[in-house]
C-alpha cells in the first residue's frame, strides 16, 4: 500500500544504507514517476509492477528504464516487499560507439586549441591525456590528484605538469 510520507521513509532507508546524496535524489525522482504511474491506485500488486515495467519500456531508453527499476526494487525492499522485485531489461552491450558520438581529429584539435587560446592550459593537457590514452575522465582526474614525483611529494592537480614529447612524438607528462 502506498501512503503519504513514504518518500520520506524511503529517503531515511537509503541514508541508513549509506547511499550517496545523488543516488537518493535520483531514486526519489524515480519513485515519484512510479507514484504518478500508480495514480489514485494505492495498492501495489505484482501485476501493477509488471505494467509499470512495460510502461517504462515504451517511454524511456532501456538503460534509463533499468536505472528506474533499480530504484523501484530498493523501494520495494523499503516496503518489506523485496520478494516482488522486478527484473531489469536485458541490454546488449555496444561493441562500438555510434559514429555521431565520436570526435573527429579536426574537432579535437579545434577544442584543444580553443582551450589554449583561452588560457586553459590544464584543460588542454587533460584533453591530450584523454585523447592519447583513451583514459576515462574520472580516471584522468584520479591520476592528476594522485600524481607523485620521485621524492614522493603529492601534486594536488595537473597544474604541476607540462607537456613534453618522447622520440616517437607521444605526449609525456613531466614535472615543471
Amino acid at each position: 500500500m502506498i501512503r503519504r510520507g513514504m518518500l520520506e521513509e524511503f529517503e531515511v532507508f537509503l541514508k541508513e544504507r549509506e547511499s550517496a546524496k545523488a543516488t537518493i535524489s535520483k531514486y526519489r525522482s524515480d519513485i515519484k514517476v512510479f507514484m504518478e504511474f500508480m495514480g489514485t491506485e494505492r495498492r501495489v500488486t505484482k501485476q501493477k509492477l509488471i505494467e509499470y515495467k512495460d510502461w517504462l519500456a515504451q517511454r524511456y531508453a532501456l538503460s534509463s528504464a533499468n536505472s528506474m527499476l533499480v530504484a523501484l526494487n530498493q523501494f520495494l525492499d523499503c516496503l518489506g516487499m523485496g520478494g516482488w522485485k522486478v527484473r531489469r531489461f536485458k541490454v546488449q552491450p555496444q561493441c562500438f560507439r555510434a559514429e555521431e558520438k565520436e570526435m573527429t581529429g579536426e574537432e579535437y584539435r579545434l577544442l584543444r586549441e580553443t582551450a589554449k587560446k583561452q588560457g586553459k592550459e590544464q584543460l588542454a593537457l587533460i584533453m591530450e591525456v584523454i585523447a592519447g590514452t583513451g583514459i576515462r575522465i574520472n580516471e584522468a582526474v584520479a591520476v592528476g590528484n594522485m600524481a607523485e614525483d620521485l621524492t614522493g611529494r603529492r601534486f594536488g592537480n595537473l597544474t604541476a605538469v607540462r607537456r613534453a614529447e618522447n622520440r616517437n612524438g607521444r605526449a609525456l607528462m613531466r614535472k615543471r
